[in-house]
């Protein structure tokens, strides 16, 4: 038991110590006006991809669906 809590508490000052080399990328904090129209380009692009796709399966589950409802039933 003893042995797990120093574990822990040397991962959690690993943690502590490493986030001051977590700095942002060049392209975040870049004052050319070109890196940071990338980056916020970037953004959007990820933001908005997974939604379409969510969206788009969506639309392909109620369209398969409608047919499935339209088809007619078969009997045995």
């Amino acid at each position: 038991m003893r042995l797990a809590r120093v574990a822990l508490a040397a991962a959690v000052v690993a943690v502590t110590w490493a986030a001051d080399l977590a700095y942002a990328c060049p392209s975040c904090a870049s004052p050319l006006e070109e890196n940071r129209q990338a980056f916020v380009d970037t953004t959007v692009f990820l933001t908005i991809v997974p939604l379409m796709m969510i969206g788009g399966f969506i639309w392909w589950l109620r369209r398969k669906i409608r047919e499935m409802d339209g088809a007619p039933e078969i009997h045995p």
